[in-house]
């Protein structure tokens, strides 16, 4: 809507909470009208200086008649254009000041966040945190992919797609001049394929006895629920106690990846499982890890030894989960309800288990817990014969 003198005489405040209520004026862009709880009426310019975007008042409607308002604004806005050009990195901006800014703007606002931020920590600062952003060149970042490549093509490839993000972003935020030639652009990664790898008929008993020699029983408890549920590790182990509903049998998830709380159906085994678990006067979590108040977090050093005693190096915890989604595809039940136990968001990250569908349906978790109990002979080790101080003890 054009703002024009009468409409605006009529204007009333109509947000709640104090909130900002302006009224842009159709005819010129990022010209409007403010109005206040007190009925008082200013006129606004909004722009953006080198990424940031502001808002300057400029007259009192009470002292200007909205034409000249306009003109006024426009003269503003045209002024602000001219002078709006890229304030680039000095010469002495350094890697650690870019990896500050990227954080603080974009890493802590993205879901996988603990992740981006241990990469650049890890990987970017630590070594060229002093040096120069226009001095990290592609052969350091080749030379670095290389070096990194044998902890893991992936976490290389992922480390290079962070600094290139990083670049990208200063050259959004007017950091760096947009013609900066992108170093990680001219990095070649690794190839990568989708991975499928779950457990067949042969490796499941032997993986299920070596996680029963386990002698902590949260780490115990924590695999065979891995399992029994097809929930992603960080979601079980920051469950607690509270979010077990034991009359209904679900046990609900707040930090999940998506972002979106859920509620996890629980065989009779499952219960079972998790009705076993020593209780903490001082922690709250289902997965009591060593420090008071914690939950478990280091199982990897248990989780190499189960693998190894299972004849399985190249397991990982991960891939229990796809093992329950595989067994349930084979069960003949569909990618829907597939998709609805593992927590995907579409149905493209459960179209994986298509390839193993069959005739025999049953019926999702609960038959998936006797499927496994039938099929391998082994129930979960539920007793634990320690203190709650000797389970202190017990490497993770």
């Amino acid at each position: 809507m054009k703002l024009k003198n009468k409409d605006i005489v009529r204007m009333r405040y109509e947000k709640a909470n104090n909130k900002q209520d302006i009224r842009w004026d159709s005819s010129l862009t990022n010209f409007g009208v403010r109005v206040y709880p007190t009925g008082k009426k200013t006129y606004l310019v909004a722009y953006r200086i080198h990424g940031k975007r502001k808002i300057k008042t400029f007259g009192r409607f009470e002292e200007m008649d909205v034409e000249t308002a306009r003109q006024k604004a426009r003269e503003l806005l045209d002024e602000v254009k001219n002078t709006n050009k890229p304030i680039y990195l000095s010469r002495d901006m350094t890697v650690n000041k870019l990896c500050e800014i990227y954080i603080e703007r974009r890493a802590m606002h993205m879901k996988s966040h603990k992740e981006e931020i241990r990469r650049i920590k890890r990987h970017i600062i630590s070594r060229w945190g002093k040096a120069k952003v226009a001095l990290v060149t592609a052969k350091d970042l080749k030379i670095a992919h290389e070096e990194i490549t044998k902890n893991g093509p992936t976490e290389a490839n992922r480390v290079i797609q962070v600094y290139s993000r990083m670049i990208n972003r200063a050259k959004e935020w007017y950091l760096i001049p947009k013609e900066f030639q992108n170093p990680a652009e001219l990095i070649t990664k690794h190839p990568e394929r989708k991975r499928d790898r779950y457990l067949d008929i042969d490796e499941l008993p032997r993986l299920l006895k070596a996680i029963n020699e386990v002698d902590n029983p949260y780490v115990r408890a924590a695999l065979w629920l891995y399992l029994l549920t097809g929930t992603r590790k960080m979601e079980l182990l920051n469950a607690k106690r509270s979010d077990l509903d034991i009359h209904q049998q679900t046990l609900r998830l707040f930090e999940t990846k998506n972002g979106i709380d859920r509620h996890i159906h629980l065989s009779d085994l499952a219960m079972e499982v998790l009705k076993s678990l020593p209780e903490k006067s001082d922690n709250p979590y289902l997965f009591c890890g060593r420090n008071p108040g914690r939950p478990l977090v280091n199982i990897y050093k248990t989780w190499e030894r189960v693998r190894e005693d299972a004849g399985v190096p190249d397991v990982t915890i991960h891939d229990l989960r796809r093992t329950t989604g595989s067994y349930l595809a084979q069960s003949g039940n569909s990618l829907i309800l597939i998709g609805e136990v593992l927590g995907h968001r579409d149905l493209a990250s459960t179209e994986i288990y298509a390839r193993f569908g069959s005739n025999h349906v049953k019926s999702a978790l609960s038959d998936l817990s006797d499927d496994l109990v039938n099929t391998t002979s082994i129930k979960p080790r539920l007793k634990w014969a320690f203190d709650l101080e000797d389970i202190d003890m017990l490497v993770n």
